[in-house]
């Protein structure tokens, strides 16, 4: 075991798809005033020859603003991943996946440099990072992504943005 943790983090972190590896771009889902991010590194990660290192949600980055205001561009200062488009499968046997990949920026004790989150983020992050989830429930655009299960005999999931409507009595909402 390490003898540094990961900051701001609580708890340990389950095994997922790993989808940006280093030199992705991301963009930014806070209201710093950066648009994109460039990872160059990945926290925690030692690394193995030929094999780039790759980050997921919940992870630390080290990260560039590559689109932005002039003073926060051309400098490295750490991010953390909320979303990601490769899908990874959680432990209920879902499978998750984003619309966009996206990061927010942090001090490295995993506080927040912005005040606000755009668009959802994924629970692993909001475990992890108790800081994060909790600007994410201040701010005021929240979307929420609710799983729907319907007919509980069927097994069958809808995905969507908000509550999905008509879909009869047998309908019960997971976050």
């Amino acid at each position: 075991m390490s003898k540094r943790g990961r900051g701001g983090s609580a708890g340990n972190k389950f095994r997922m798809s790993l989808g940006l590896p280093v030199a992705a771009t991301v963009n930014c889902a806070d209201n710093t005033g950066a648009k994109n991010l460039y990872i160059i590194s990945v926290k925690g990660i030692k690394g193995r020859l030929n094999r780039l290192p790759s980050a997921c949600v919940g992870d630390m980055v080290m990260a560039t603003v590559k689109k932005g205001k002039p003073e926060l561009r051309k400098k490295v200062m750490p991010a953390v991943i909320v979303r990601q488009r490769k899908p990874w499968r959680r432990k209920d046997g879902v499978f998750m996946y984003f619309e966009d990949n996206a990061g927010v920026i942090v001090n490295p004790k995993g506080e927040m440099k912005g005040s606000a989150i755009t668009g959802p983020i994924g629970k692993e992050c909001a475990d992890l990072w108790p800081r994060i989830a909790s600007d994410y429930r201040l701010s005021s655009r929240r979307w929420v992504l609710q799983l729907t299960m319907v007919a509980p005999a069927s097994r069958r999931w809808c995905a969507g943005k908000s509550t999905l409507q008509g879909l009869g009595a047998n309908e019960k909402s997971v976050l």
